[in-house]
């Protein structure tokens, strides 16, 4: 059986922070973190990173 977290919640809310915290205590291979992909997609020049880092993965 899989098991999927998810953190959800306004902007600042902590969810990135509170996910680095125990991220290693979890046993998962797989780390999806939009805020990751958004900065790396701006450092690309790609225009909305934010929006794009979003729909990635729809």
């Amino acid at each position: 059986m899989c098991t999927l977290y998810v953190f959800a919640g306004n902007n600042g809310s902590g969810k990135s922070t509170f996910r680095s915290l125990i991220l290693d205590k979890m046993d998962s291979d797989i780390n999806v973190d939009t805020d990751l992909i958004a900065k790396n997609m701006k450092l690309n020049h790609v225009n909305n990173p934010q929006i794009k880092a979003g729909k990635k993965f729809k």
